[in-house]
């Protein structure tokens, strides 16, 4: 059974190691960082879990409000005793009310995605920008990234971050609100509540880029 925990001190490597496997395939992800532009994959796996940590430490983690999920264990069955249980899916919110980042941490944060994005920056920031204006004014709680392990997927990881923090949003009458990058996952995310906004068409990423669905939830 998974348990769900609030990030803690020294998960980052864990979280973005989990978050690069998990987006590999990701038509956004392959969008900012194809296949086509990195040696092998180890690199490509690499450059992901960089990506991943900047966003934790700058845009998410900062709020506290961001967790993972791990397995009900407290052991590796070795002598030694026990050991923190692995993580195998992460969940990045930013909670409504968040202030907006300061100009240094932008700064900061724009110097990281500078060196990963390189030649893709122009395309990371339109994305950005474009799906900025899809986002609702209603105070919000914002899921920014769900990822689980690939070898840990169908173990009810993913929804069991949801439901936690879908708890919190009914328990404190707050909608909330998530990109779906896959058409796949529209129907996923309808299961806890959630609905496609502004059309089935979705919202198409500038330059050629994939198409994403905004999906909001009201409170239950």
């Amino acid at each position: 059974m998974p348990t769900i925990h609030p990030v803690a001190a020294g998960d980052a490597p864990r979280i973005t190691a989990v978050l690069a496997r998990a987006f590999a395939a990701d038509p956004v992800m392959g969008w900012f960082f194809p296949e086509s532009a990195f040696p092998d994959e180890r690199a490509r796996a690499e450059h992901l879990a960089a990506f991943f940590g900047t966003l934790l430490e700058f845009q998410y983690g900062p709020h506290g409000a961001c967790q993972t999920a791990k397995p009900d264990e407290s052991h590796d069955g070795c002598e030694g005793g026990e050991v923190p249980a692995r993580v195998v899916a992460a969940a990045l919110w930013t909670p409504p009310g968040a202030p907006e980042l300061s100009e240094e941490t932008e700064q900061a944060m724009g110097l990281r995605m500078v060196e990963l994005a390189t030649e893709r920056l122009d395309r990371l920031v339109s994305a950005y920008r474009l799906l900025r204006e899809h986002v609702p004014d209603t105070p919000h709680w914002y899921l920014g990234v769900l990822g689980s392990d690939p070898a840990a997927q169908g173990g009810g990881y993913g929804a069991a971050l949801l439901r936690s923090r879908l708890a919190v949003c009914d328990a404190d009458g707050v909608p909330a609100y998530l990109e779906a990058s896959k058409r796949a996952n529209i129907g996923y995310y309808e299961r806890f509540g959630f609905t496609v906004r502004g059309g089935a068409a979705g919202v198409e990423l500038p330059d050629g880029g994939p198409v994403v669905w905004p999906m909001w939830r009201e409170p239950r």
